[in-house]
């Protein structure tokens, strides 16, 4: 219930076609079990206001969208998907804060994937903040990899589609990343 109310001030301002916001903050709870185990509710679909909040940021004018923090498990790890393709779509995005997700190395494969393939000229990212997400090395490699591959000429070097050109700040702490 408290998603719906934070979700669909931001649905509304994004559907309307002169929109001019810059900034989506959104904080969740997650969907805890209420035996008091702190385990988190895997559901087995998007929840429907989920996917339409990816809807409008993919088919929707948001020119003006600049920061989206979608923190404190208000995804659930169905949905990370869902709003990762999202992320193709927005030209202007330069911070994306996905605090406390349950991502894990294939949730980063996925993120990487989305934020490299670009589907339209796209302002490179500025910001990327995973910290408390379940990263290993394998998902720091993942992450290293796409760097890797957007400073690469023959990839995103001078490519307006890449959104990891530019990245300036990268957050991964408190995740499992430690030498082997």
């Amino acid at each position: 219930l408290e998603t719906e109310y934070a979700l669909m001030p931001a649905i509304m301002r994004l559907e309307q076609r002169d929109c001019r916001l810059s900034s989506i903050d959104l904080r969740g709870k997650g969907k805890r079990r209420s035996d008091g185990d702190d385990a988190l509710i895997k559901e087995a679909a998007p929840s429907p206001l989920i996917e339409k909040f990816a809807l409008a940021l993919k088919y929707h004018d948001r020119p003006q969208l600049k920061s989206l923090a979608l923190h404190n498990h208000f995804l659930d790890p169905i949905e990370l998907p869902l709003m990762f393709d999202a992320l193709r779509f927005i030209p202007a995005l330069e911070s994306l804060v996905l605090f406390h997700h349950d991502l894990g190395d294939s949730g980063v494969q996925l993120l990487m994937q989305a934020l490299l393939g670009s589907k339209e000229e796209t302002t490179p990212l500025k910001e990327l903040y995973l910290s408390h997400c379940g990263i290993t090395c394998k998902g720091a490699a993942e992450i290293a990899d796409a760097l890797h591959q957007s400073s690469s000429t023959a990839n995103c070097t001078n490519n307006s589609n890449c959104k990891l050109s530019c990245l300036q700040v990268l957050s991964l702490g408190s995740n499992q990343i430690k030498p082997e």
